[in-house]
């Protein structure tokens, strides 16, 4: 049985908010994690447990968590990481002892775990308040992304479009997606992407001087650039994240200027 601390971090309280926290554990200690239970006010926190290291015998190095946790305002918290069923009702009591604010207690109902289904076009997200589709071989990351007030479709949706400080266009051709993590608390969905210049062959263009000239692709440097997209969904929140890396497979220097995503005024 262990304490989990949680530092006074906000002003107002925060209920069922997304902690993650990686625990190290000896040799022979942890042999399972079919067991493990985090704890808050005597209740079960949504847990995502994941083993990110063992030891040579197989045992648990190291476990990193994803819980739902309620947060009270302006102090801090504690809660109960249980690893087996025989500490399991003492980590119970434990927890009640440890949590001391009435009004979180009240409040401390889990609603909500983010789900991800495989489709037939690629990958269907749902956090209980935010839904959205992601397709394969497509040209935008969302094909689909209800917020409860709207549906947005990929035309809603500008980019993401690279530019090079050449003036150059390249657009997105994403690959397959893939689940990172699987929930309940966070979904991580990845993506192989490429960011192919736009300029076609023999099209004309105008330098800062006012001289106009044809240019070819081929004389472009960098035709392709590669990335990697990644979406993560969080049980209950009507944001995600994206990150948006790019890849250099060149010997030379990518002269990025811009990065372009947002949603079009509608």
């Amino acid at each position: 049985m262990l304490d989990i601390y949680l530092d006074k971090l906000y002003r107002y309280p925060r209920i069922q908010e997304c902690v993650s926290v990686a625990v190290p554990f000896k040799k022979g200690e942890l042999k399972s994690i079919s067991e493990i239970a985090v704890l808050q006010n005597g209740k079960e926190c949504i847990i995502q447990p994941q083993v990110t290291s063992s030891y040579d015998d197989g045992s648990v190095k190291f476990l990193f968590i994803n819980f739902m946790a309620d947060l009270p305002a302006n102090k801090r918290t504690k809660v109960i990481l249980s690893v087996s069923s025989e500490e399991y009702d003492k980590a119970v009591e434990a927890s009640k002892l440890s949590y001391d604010n009435p009004i979180e207690k009240a409040e401390n109902v889990h609603k909500a775990e983010v789900c991800v289904k495989k489709t037939e076009a690629g990958y269907t997200v749902n956090s209980g308040e935010l839904e959205f589709d992601v397709s394969d071989n497509s040209e935008s990351i969302f094909t689909r992304l209800v917020d409860g007030r709207k549906i947005y479709t990929e035309e809603n949706f500008e980019g993401p479009v690279l530019k090079d400080r050449e003036g150059n266009d390249y657009k997105m051709s994403i690959g397959e997606w893939r689940v990172v993590k699987p929930g309940p608390v966070e979904v991580t969905l990845s993506a192989k992407a490429y960011n192919v210049v736009e300029a076609d062959k023999d099209e004309n263009k105008t330098d800062k001087g006012g001289n106009t000239a044809s240019i070819d692709k081929e004389d472009i440097k960098y035709k392709k650039i590669e990335s990697e997209i990644r979406i993560t969904a969080y049980a209950g929140k009507p944001w995600v994240n994206i990150s948006y890396r790019i890849i250099n497979t060149s010997d030379e220097e990518l002269n990025i200027k811009s990065l372009v995503f947002y949603i079009k005024k509608s």
